[in-house]
Protein backbone atom coordinates (compact mmCIF):
# COMPACT_ATOMS: atom_id res chain seq x y z
CA UNK A 1 0.00 0.00 0.00
CA UNK A 2 1.47 3.54 -1.06
CA UNK A 3 0.95 6.32 1.23
CA UNK A 4 0.40 9.99 0.14
CA UNK A 5 2.29 12.64 0.78
CA UNK A 6 -0.03 14.51 2.96
CA UNK A 7 -0.27 11.36 5.21
CA UNK A 8 2.95 10.67 5.98
CA UNK A 9 3.53 14.06 6.79
CA UNK A 10 0.72 14.33 9.03
CA UNK A 11 2.60 11.26 10.33
CA UNK A 12 5.96 12.65 11.34
CA UNK A 13 7.68 11.15 8.41
CA UNK A 14 9.92 12.76 5.47
CA UNK A 15 8.69 11.43 2.06
CA UNK A 16 12.01 13.31 0.35
CA UNK A 17 14.12 11.35 2.76
CA UNK A 18 16.22 8.87 1.39
CA UNK A 19 15.44 9.55 -2.61
CA UNK A 20 17.56 10.58 -5.26
CA UNK A 21 16.92 11.46 -8.44
CA UNK A 22 16.27 9.44 -11.66
CA UNK A 23 18.55 8.66 -14.76
CA UNK A 24 16.11 8.63 -17.36
CA UNK A 25 19.39 8.37 -20.00
CA UNK A 26 21.46 5.96 -20.10
CA UNK A 27 24.57 5.98 -18.78
CA UNK A 28 26.63 5.18 -22.13
CA UNK A 29 30.03 4.97 -20.66
CA UNK A 30 29.11 1.80 -19.05
CA UNK A 31 27.40 0.48 -22.07
CA UNK A 32 30.89 -0.97 -23.35
CA UNK A 33 30.03 0.46 -26.82
CA UNK A 34 33.84 0.96 -28.51
CA UNK A 35 34.11 -3.32 -27.61
CA UNK A 36 30.56 -3.89 -29.06
CA UNK A 37 31.57 -2.50 -31.86
CA UNK A 38 35.11 -3.73 -32.12
CA UNK A 39 33.39 -7.32 -31.76
CA UNK A 40 30.33 -6.57 -34.81
CA UNK A 41 32.63 -5.60 -37.15
CA UNK A 42 34.85 -8.61 -36.69
CA UNK A 43 32.29 -10.59 -37.35
CA UNK A 44 31.07 -9.02 -39.80
CA UNK A 45 34.41 -9.09 -41.84
CA UNK A 46 34.78 -12.84 -40.53
CA UNK A 47 31.26 -13.31 -42.37
CA UNK A 48 32.11 -12.18 -45.55
CA UNK A 49 35.82 -13.82 -45.29
CA UNK A 50 38.01 -10.67 -44.70
CA UNK A 51 40.95 -10.93 -43.22
CA UNK A 52 41.09 -9.08 -39.57
CA UNK A 53 44.55 -7.76 -40.44
CA UNK A 54 43.43 -5.69 -43.02
CA UNK A 55 41.73 -3.27 -40.02
CA UNK A 56 44.34 -3.85 -37.48
CA UNK A 57 45.77 -0.12 -37.06
CA UNK A 58 49.59 -1.57 -36.39
CA UNK A 59 49.47 -3.76 -39.06
CA UNK A 60 52.41 -3.37 -41.85
CA UNK A 61 53.00 -3.48 -45.95
CA UNK A 62 53.44 -7.10 -46.33
CA UNK A 63 50.47 -7.98 -44.07
CA UNK A 64 48.17 -5.98 -46.16
CA UNK A 65 49.52 -7.12 -49.13
CA UNK A 66 49.19 -10.84 -48.31
CA UNK A 67 45.39 -9.96 -47.23
CA UNK A 68 44.76 -8.34 -50.41
CA UNK A 69 46.14 -10.80 -52.55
Amino acid sequence: MIEGVAQATAAGMNPQLGQKPDQLSPDLSKSMTAETLTAARAGILMAYGVLPSLLNPAATGPVVREAQR
